[in-house]
């Protein structure tokens, strides 16, 4: 008897990272304002998560199966520790097998943001090093939500 093909989005995105080596998907939230912005495109490679380090923005998917791109803090040993940047506290720690991917570019209208790109870093090391930004972040956008 065979066995019934898995269609969960969590194992499409996984198969089609395992067979193309890339996927593109739509940003929704704020979590990662201003770096992603609602509607970006965001392409994720997949990834040996012992290559991953401190600042990778990191695809990954809760228990629920929601798939989350937030900023990589720390790893503790088997544990993996994400923030949003515009969050204030830290997600749940992750284990391994939940990671799917890591962000390598941002397309917003017709401009690539390449993850190498030197203000994409500074800003990832400027938003961790100044955590009060989250809460600045947070408030412009309570603001321009409510206007």
């Amino acid at each position: 008897m065979l066995a019934e093909k898995d269609n969960s989005p969590v194992a499409i995105v996984r198969e089609v990272l395992l067979k193309r080596g890339w996927i593109d998907l739509p940003s929704y939230g704020t979590s990662m304002y201003p770096l992603i912005r609602e509607g970006d495109i965001c392409r994720f490679s997949s990834c040996n998560s012992s290559k991953l380090k401190n600042m990778d923005i990191i695809l990954f998917y809760t228990p629920s199966n929601r798939f989350v791109a937030h900023r990589l803090i720390q790893i503790d040993k088997t544990r993996y520790f994400c923030k949003g940047d515009g969050n204030l506290g830290f997600d749940p720690p992750i284990d391994q097998s939940h990671i799917l991917g890591k962000l390598i570019s941002i397309k917003r209208n017709d401009k690539k943001i390449d993850s190498n790109n030197l203000s994409f870093r500074v800003w990832g090391h400027f938003v961790q090093a100044v955590p009060v930004m989250s809460t600045f972040i947070r408030m412009y956008l309570k603001r321009k939500t409510s206007a």
